[in-house]
């Protein structure tokens, strides 16, 4: 097999007879012989590209670059032997020196180029196993070459904040966009085994980044995996081109999903980067602590006004959800006052409608992102203020079935009540003593700021 050199310094003979090309200097009308030193930065699995009567042709597409500015896209096509042995010859990450591939011009407009990522030539590399050859270089000749992996392929301003994915899902929906992260955490590479019957790896990323505390991603392509492992941990910054954004239905979330154009860039060389990187190294990530996160998600917990006062003006960010329980007395609760104490909102998720027929806007909602229809719905919005020895909270709100519950009437019912009854119903609870289940939960507005909620509301005996 002649494309894979074992002389993995590549130290051949003749290597001085071989014309030194790079990406930038490239045209077709280059007689073969020219030698190249590349950064790999993405790779793909090999597949099967073209099937023949009684014979198959794999193919092994990669991405190299040997500037800040300079990409191209290479294709090997052989059969399945070759193709495999190539494929653990190098990774993404690798510095390989290609002799002799064969320079053609990019076909912009064909249909291979929608599953290869975003290059910078307008040319590509063919590589095959009869006239090509691929060598891994290692020590002294791979300085130079290290830094190329931590440059950007685009320019900050077509980076998206996750929020704006989040809370914009229908127009992100099946775009592929530019992200600037930071990683919560890696999983572990899985086999999946699809439909009709292949096995498959796959891996779960789970990002931040300033304007919203997580986001899952799904990496498909193994060699990506393995890639991620190697370079990236935790509260590192990572640079991710066109990653594709779907809402997954066994997650229930809108999520990015790693393709063939995808590519990953650790540890970016751009401003934006270093600022990010200084936010994830100063909060408190929840799963720190398997203490503080069991600790968290225990809705048992009692807590004081003055200690929930306190978590949600902390610098630290609240990746999930805090749940707990209050006691408390209530020190405002008009209900028989002039405001309108019920409004429209989602039944998905309780946004907040100006209208019944107004559509809901939350991407992570079944009903915002559209794979539910329902109209709003009329809940109580009843605001009220609680207060105990160490703090009070003002107008805070009573939504939905919760209020309905601890009151014992149905918005439709408190409609037709006299205002007398209103009064009467409201000194039934008001300065009563109460118990509260609550959720302090990050703003949907990706402000910074987070919600306090009221789950369960009931008198104490």
């Amino acid at each position: 097999m002649a494309w894979i050199s074992d002389n993995y310094g590549f130290d051949f003979e003749d290597e001085a007879t071989y014309q030194k090309v790079s990406i930038s200097q490239l045209s077709s009308e280059l007689s073969k012989g020219e030698l190249w030193t590349e950064m790999v930065v993405a790779r793909q699995d090999g597949v099967v590209g073209r099937k023949q009567p009684g014979r198959e042709r794999y193919v092994l597409n990669f991405t190299v670059r040997d500037s800040p500015s300079d990409t191209i896209n290479a294709t090997c096509w052989g059969e399945e032997g070759a193709i495999s042995t190539l494929s653990t010859t190098f990774a993404i990450g690798d510095i390989v020196k290609i002799k002799n591939p064969q320079v053609t011009e990019r076909q912009t407009e064909s249909e291979d180029e929608k599953f290869r990522p975003t290059v910078s030539s307008k040319y590509q590399l063919n590589i095959s196993p009869q006239y090509s050859e691929i060598t891994l270089c290692i020590n002294e000749e791979r300085r130079g070459y290290e830094k190329l992996l931590h440059y950007s392929m685009h320019r900050s301003s077509e980076i998206l904040n996750l929020v704006d994915i989040i809370y914009n899902s229908q127009n992100a929906e099946g775009l592929s966009v530019n992200l600037l992260v930071a990683v919560r955490r890696i999983g572990t590479i899985q086999t999946v085994k699809t439909k009709d019957g292949r096995e498959v790896k796959k891996l779960q990323l789970t990002v931040f980044d300033q304007s919203h505390p997580t986001f899952n991603i799904l990496i498909w392509e193994e060699e990506t995996a393995k890639f991620i492992l190697k370079y990236c941990s935790k509260r590192s910054v990572v640079l991710i081109s066109d990653i594709k954004i779907n809402y997954n239905n066994y997650m229930k979330e809108i999520i990015g999903t790693s393709g063939s154009s995808t590519i990953f860039t650790p540890d970016p060389d751009i401003p934006d980067a270093r600022v990010l990187y200084q936010y994830a190294m100063k909060i408190t990530l929840p799963d720190d602590s398997v203490q503080n996160e069991s600790k968290y998600a225990d809705s048992s917990i009692i807590y004081t006004i003055e200690e929930i006062l306190k978590l949600m003006n902390s610098s630290e960010i609240i990746l999930s959800e805090i749940q707990g329980t209050l006691h408390a007395i209530i020190t405002s609760f008009d209900i028989d006052s002039t405001n309108k104490i019920s409004s429209f909102r989602c039944p998905g998720c309780i946004q907040l409608l100006q209208k019944k027929d107004d559509k809901c806007i939350n991407g992570a909602c079944e009903i915002g992102n559209g794979m539910k229809i329902l109209p709003g719905e009329e809940m109580y919005d009843i605001p009220l203020s609680i207060a105990d020895n160490t703090g009070c909270i003002n107008r805070c709100l009573l939504l939905g079935q919760v209020a309905q519950n601890f009151l014992g009437v149905s918005v439709q019912e408190f409609s037709r009540l006299s205002d007398d009854d209103k009064t009467n119903l409201k000194w039934n609870y008001l300065f009563e003593r109460v118990t509260i289940e609550f959720k302090i939960t990050p703003s949907s507005t990706g402000n910074g700021r987070y919600n306090f909620r009221i789950s369960s509301c009931k008198k104490c005996d």
